[in-house]
């Protein structure tokens, strides 16, 4: 008897998991058609950049191919010296008639890097849609028609889209995409429809101007690391409304190393500690591989590495299925058995982040407090590990 009740962990690990699938699965079977828009008001894409990202180039040039009559982008650095430069240049020689045009901007003008980009942007905006867009996002002709069509309905503030983990061609990126495709946009999806909140990304980001300025513009949120979190809860104080949408847009992780990878989900673990220690602490719970293993740990039996066997089969399926889901491209056999390793590289940046609130972030070493503010900022000059490991910040 008691063998079956180590079980059942296990078996709870698993029903959540799978019903965060089924919610993708409802999600993305809505995404055939995009909204129409009732009118195509001018949308000002800003691109705040840092570094040379995987595929930079064609990320930002497939921005430059959307089917909107009228747009604009806005590529911001905050360096003369930064690497996105001489690719910016190109575009801009290579594409001489369209609307796009470089800014550098103050990385002085807020603690977070990112922001200080964005408040210097905002000032060369000319349109009444603000998109914000990651460096490594890659977009389909309908991106710009389908955002805002959703922000036109009835009192939207925000759309925010997936994201689908792609590109694969090294073990770091492919553990990346399947962190991506298995976990964050199934959660993305499971708190659009039943959580208290929609998770707002800001890999993706479509936001009326006049709704930024509202607020007091972006340095209201330039003193917290997840600064999307922290604007997406601003709106909907306002009594907004933000949506998701259920087309995914493309993550491009192709050569990235596991030691990045880690990096990036370290920090990010460190974010969601200091947004909710609660729903941080029972993560691991939704992990089936880390629950089952932990309970062949604790009670060594037949029936508990049974349940390890099908947990190991369940999430290497889902990680199959949900990859397909989003991105219409199966990932490839010799990156999916690394679904078995993913869970403990997360569970690993789980364990860690309860020990410092210390992160590294564009050359930044940051110190990180409730809700994500910002309280100390320096330029970064230790590796990643060894910040992860310092004693932690009262």
């Amino acid at each position: 008897m008691q063998d079956w009740t180590m079980v059942l962990p296990t078996a709870l690990s698993l029903s959540l998991h799978v019903a965060q699938i089924a919610a993708l699965a409802r999600v993305r079977d809505k995404a055939r058609e995009s909204p129409p828009c009732t009118s195509a008001p001018l949308v000002s894409i800003l691109k705040p950049l840092a570094g040379d990202d995987d595929e930079l180039e064609a990320n930002l040039e497939s921005f430059l191919n959307l089917d909107y009559p009228n747009y604009e982008l806005i590529f911001g650095i905050a360096s003369l010296s930064d690497s996105a430069l001489p690719v910016i240049r190109r575009i801009l020689e290579h594409h001489p008639d369209a609307n796009a045009r470089l800014v550098i901007t103050d990385r002085n003008a807020a603690l977070n890097p990112k922001v200080a980009q964005l408040e210097g942007l905002v000032p060369h905006a000319r349109g009444s849609v603000l998109v914000i867009s990651d460096s490594n996002v890659h977009v389909e002709s309908w991106y710009l028609r389908d955002g805002v069509g959703r922000l036109q309905e009835d009192n939207v503030a925000m759309v925010t889209h997936l994201f689908a983990g792609s590109g694969e061609r090294t073990l770091g990126a492919a553990l990346e995409n399947l962190q991506i495709n298995n976990v964050v946009s199934p959660g993305v999806a499971t708190l659009a429809q039943v959580g208290p909140r929609p998770l707002t990304i800001g890999k993706s980001m479509f936001v009326w101007k006049r709704d930024i300025d509202a607020i007091g513009g972006f340095l209201v949120i330039g003193n917290y690391l997840a600064e999307d979190h922290a604007l997406g809860g601003l709106l909907l104080a306002r009594g907004r409304r933000v949506v998701v949408s259920p087309r995914a847009v493309a993550n491009r992780n192709t050569t990235c190393s596991i030691t990045r990878t880690f990096e990036r989900h370290l920090r990010w673990a460190k974010m969601r500690r200091s947004i909710s220690s609660a729903g941080f602490f029972i993560e691991p719970v939704l992990s089936p591989i880390v629950v089952a293993t932990f309970a062949i740990l604790l009670s060594p039996s037949l029936c508990t590495f049974a349940s390890l066997v099908v947990a190991c089969g369940a999430q290497v399926t889902s990680a199959a299925f949900a990859t397909e889901m989003l991105r219409k491209k199966s990932i490839p056999f010799r990156f999916l058995w690394l679904e078995l390793l993913r869970p403990w590289l997360i569970f690993a940046c789980w364990a860690l982040a309860w020990f410092s609130r210390t992160v590294v972030w564009r050359g930044n070493e940051l110190t990180v407090g409730p809700n994500t503010l910002i309280l100390n900022t320096k330029k970064a000059s230790r590796p990643i590990f060894a910040t992860s490991l310092r004693k932690r910040t009262p």
